[in-house]
C-alpha cells in the first residue's frame, strides 16, 4: 500500500516544488507552514476590499453552484 501511494504522490508532485511543514498526531496530519518559489500567491491581491483583478461579485454565481447539491438533497429529503 504505501509503495503505491509514494508512485501515486510521485506522479502528482512532479511540477511541484517549496517546502511544508506538518504536525501529526494521533493519525491526522496539521500543516503549520509551506513556501515556494513558484507560488501563484501573491499577498498584495490576497484582500476582501475592492481591487482590479477580481471582482468580489463573481463569487455569488461560484457559492450558487457549489451549493446546488445541497439545495437538491434538502428538497428530496422534504418529499419523503
Amino acid at each position: 500500500m504505501k509503495k503505491g501511494l509514494d508512485n501515486f504522490f510521485k506522479a502528482i508532485q512532479e511540477k511541484v516544488e517549496g517546502t511544508v511543514k506538518i504536525k501529526s498526531y494521533e493519525g491526522s496530519c496539521i500543516i503549520i507552514g509551506k513556501e515556494s518559489d513558484k507560488s501563484l500567491y501573491w499577498q498584495e491581491l490576497a484582500t476582501f476590499e475592492e481591487d482590479t483583478l477580481y471582482d468580489q461579485s463573481d463569487a455569488e454565481g461560484f457559492i450558487n453552484l457549489f451549493r446546488l447539491p445541497l439545495k437538491v438533497e434538502g428538497l428530496k429529503l422534504r418529499k419523503l
